[in-house]
């Protein structure tokens, strides 16, 4: 099964081009990381962080 996520910002003015790009470049490293993380929580059927209990 392959699922696409996208996500979308907006922005004018003279540096959206460049908060954009570094924007994305920040976003693409953690995904890169929390993709491979939640195949695993995935197939362990465990959660790696568990909520605090109120």
């Amino acid at each position: 099964m392959v699922r696409l996520l996208e996500r979308r910002l907006d922005g004018e003015g003279a540096g959206a081009a460049s908060l954009g790009r570094l924007f994305a470049g920040m976003y693409a490293r953690n995904l890169d990381r929390a993709i491979p993380n939640l195949i695993q929580e995935v197939r362990l059927g465990q959660p790696s962080v568990v909520p605090d209990q109120a």
